[in-house]
């Protein structure tokens, strides 16, 4: 009967002993796994505070350069300010008869390219070629052709589709029907055209409001 009752207690105090065991295993376990955990905490945070330094260096650069771009235009701005300055001085220099010199100027410049274009009627009943002699807007001399007039018609003479300007009425002209019997318009005053001389006719052309007309009439 002792004999019984010493085996079960010894069974209940092994496994006393069996559950003390476990539990240090368990503590131990934990304990590795808190020791890892502090671990992985503490590789993690290095990098973090590695990039926050980076990044501070960075935005610090960024900044630096930043203020090193305002400077420059500030410096830019500066320059141009003094050109200005410079500017409107000599603009202020340009006393009263000095701006009514260049005013003067620029009327006699608008009174030489300006002109009147040149409207040639032919009355005949044949078709007519010309030549003219004439003055332009700025005083020189040209002579052009040949221009073919069609019979009972009024033309503008151009060349390349641009009117020409003349600054008078005193035309020369060389002008004969392109049919025979031929009849020419011409005159007294030699003068050359493409290599050929011909005898220039003086006429007077009408003006009217913005135009010179010249009527050619046929000679019997």
């Amino acid at each position: 009967m002792k004999s019984k009752k010493k085996s079960d207690f010894e069974t209940r105090l092994q496994a006393i002993e069996n559950y003390i065991s476990m539990i240090k295993y368990a503590l131990i376990i934990i304990g590795f796994c808190l020791i890892a955990f502090l671990g992985w905490q503490s590789y993690f945070d290095i990098p973090r505070e590695i990039n926050k330094a980076l990044k501070d260096e960075a935005i610090t650069k960024m900044n630096q350069q930043a203020k090193k771009q305002l400077d420059e235009v500030k410096l830019i701005v500066e320059e141009l300010e003094k050109q200005k300055q410079k500017a409107d001085k000599i603009t202020m220099s340009l006393d009263k008869k000095s701006l009514e010199r260049i005013e003067s100027n620029v009327v006699d410049l608008e009174k030489k390219v300006s002109g009147r274009f040149l409207r040639v009627y032919n009355q005949c009943d044949n078709e007519i070629k010309l030549i003219v002699k004439y003055k332009m807007p700025y005083g020189d001399e040209r002579t052009l052709g040949w221009w073919t007039l069609k019979s009972k018609t009024g033309n503008y003479l151009s060349e390349d589709d641009k009117r020409i300007l003349l600054n008078s009425d005193e035309i020369y002209i060389y002008a004969e029907t392109t049919k025979e019997p031929k009849k020419y318009w011409k005159g007294d005053i030699a003068g050359e055209f493409k290599g050929t001389t011909f005898a220039f006719k003086k006429l007077k052309a009408k003006k009217n409001k913005n135009d010179y007309e010249l009527f050619l009439q046929c000679i019997d």
